[in-house]
């Protein structure tokens, strides 16, 4: 799962709860962030990503020649 699809849960979470604002107060969450989330002027917090039930996953891989 890729940034931009978390992005597309949490836009289709907010359009179900009736706005970002609805969605944030549902979830105990600042309107402000979740809208400057969606706007992608902050990066995507573990709160965010609890209240979609998702977790971030760190994988490494090795890097090409430089």
């Amino acid at each position: 799962m890729t940034e931009d699809d978390v992005l597309k849960l949490l836009g289709k979470a907010c359009e179900a709860a009736g706005s970002d604002r609805q969605w944030a107060i549902a979830h105990d969450l600042s309107a402000q962030y979740v809208g400057d989330v969606r706007r992608k002027k902050r990066p995507i917090g573990p709160s965010i990503l609890k209240a979609l039930g998702i977790e971030a996953v760190t994988t490494y891989r090795r890097r090409g020649k430089t």
